[in-house]
């Protein structure tokens, strides 16, 4: 993926997901998780189109 993220997240704990779109089409979906434990975030591209969302973790 080509998202530049300017939030330090912990590289340990990153997971990629992997599922195809209904077109057969195979996207990436990458989880990464900030070193403070506070925040996920999720990207991902489909056709022209990037995505990210930020969450909260709460709890941890």
């Amino acid at each position: 993926m080509t998202f530049q993220l300017d939030i330090p997240y912990n590289e340990l704990l990153e997971e990629i997901w992997m599922g195809n779109t209904s077109f057969g089409q195979t996207i990436y979906v990458k989880v990464l998780q900030t070193t403070d434990n506070e925040m996920v975030i999720v990207t991902w591209e489909y056709q022209n189109y990037k995505f990210s969302i930020q969450g909260s973790v709460a709890g941890i």
